[in-house]
């Protein structure tokens, strides 16, 4: 049985791939007002460590949604920011939050092992 919306297009699994990934949406969410420097965006994204940062960096910046910008004098400074085209996702990350706010937030805070159901029966 056909749901109606059969006939679109399913999103770009690279696409998907991409933004996906809880690092990378934190990195667009960090720099949705300000541009800001590596370490920085370490300080805000306490949970993740430098590879995984410096990797997603790159995805982001090859896919044109941010832009990584060297300071004219220290060529050591580098700072990342939200590009146009990646500015165009922060409407998603506010209907992933909202949608998130309605199933109760008290949910979300949890860690995902305390978030499992425990079966009938189980200890």
């Amino acid at each position: 049985m056909e749901d109606g919306n059969s006939h679109q297009e399913q999103c770009d699994p690279w696409l998907l791939r991409l933004i996906g990934d809880y690092v990378t949406l934190r990195i667009i969410d960090v720099l949705r007002t300000q541009e800001l420097r590596f370490t920085e965006l370490q300080r805000r994204i306490v949970d993740t460590n430098p590879v995984v940062l410096t990797d997603r960096l790159k995805r982001l910046e090859s896919a044109g949604l941010i832009e990584r910008r060297e300071a004219t004098l220290d060529r050591h400074s580098v700072t990342y920011r939200l590009t146009t085209q990646g500015s165009d996702f922060l409407p998603v990350l506010r209907a992933i939050e909202s949608i998130a706010s309605k199933s109760g937030t008290d949910r979300l805070e949890q860690k995902p092992a305390q978030r499992r159901k425990k079966l009938p029966g189980s200890k």
